[in-house]
């Protein structure tokens, strides 16, 4: 059983799980509790007491996800009921569609020579590893669920800012091209996406100058948390 099947299981019958010095306790119903949920609670313990740290029930969704593995592309054509955080934050994308009061970003600024194929396929190979990051959450009936993907390559967009502040090179001008960049990103970040359709990221590379280019990703929070954008960050300049 996977961490995510075991807490939404645990959730079902009323047990709720706490942590004393890295020692796992449950409160719930006499009898709930099974020797199989036992096992797998034994099974699962370290992946337990990291999504109680990052807040249990409060966590973002990304914090139930199973560690990566190679084999993440197991999980395709997996579907599940959305946890407490992601039904809020679906909740939320009802009541305004138009909106990206959920986004979370994250930009890198990269100097020097860039090889865009090899950012290309170390992105591809991040969404391969981690199926929250190709999940859709349409809502059959009304009733969301979450659902993964097959991996399948991630669009890269280019955008060119190196005309901004006139000819490229340092000083003024390319302070304007920082600033449009800025700009840019605090635009993306207001574009809602279609959680239903397509998976909730973005990634987008702005191109300041020969070698000078921002990337931008753009999340919507029902797949990722701080400890989870933290994770990514190493992973994508480890695949680089």
């Amino acid at each position: 059983m996977k961490t995510r099947e075991l807490i939404d299981r645990l959730e079902a019958l009323g047990l709720r799980l706490s942590a004393v010095d890295d020692q796992l306790h449950l409160r719930g119903p006499k009898g709930a509790l099974t020797p199989e949920l036992r096992a797998h609670i034994r099974e699962r313990k370290e992946d337990l007491l990291r999504w109680l740290a990052r807040g249990g029930p409060e966590a973002a969704p990304a914090a139930t996800h199973d560690p990566p593995s190679a084999e993440a592309g197991d999980d395709t054509g997996h579907e599940a009921p959305l946890t407490y955080a992601q039904r809020r934050f679906w909740f939320v994308q009802q009541l305004d569609p138009a909106g990206g009061h959920a986004n979370v970003g994250r930009a890198f600024h990269l100097r020097g020579p860039l090889d865009a194929g090899a950012l290309s396929r170390a992105l591809d190979a991040l969404v391969a590893r981690h199926p929250a990051l190709r999940t859709v959450f349409p809502a059959p009936g009304g009733r969301p669920v979450q659902r993964v993907l097959p991996p399948a390559p991630l669009s890269l967009a280019r955008v060119d800012l190196g005309a901004t502040g006139g000819a490229t090179g340092g000083g003024p001008r390319g302070a304007a091209r920082l600033l449009a960049a800025r700009e840019w990103i605090a635009a993306d970040l207001d574009r809602p996406f279609d959680l239903a359709g397509a998976p909730p990221l973005r990634a987008t590379l702005l191109r300041l100058g020969d070698d000078d280019h921002v990337l931008a990703l753009t999340f919507h929070h029902i797949v990722c948390d701080a400890w989870s954008l933290a994770l990514l960050d190493r992973e994508l300049g480890a695949a680089y």
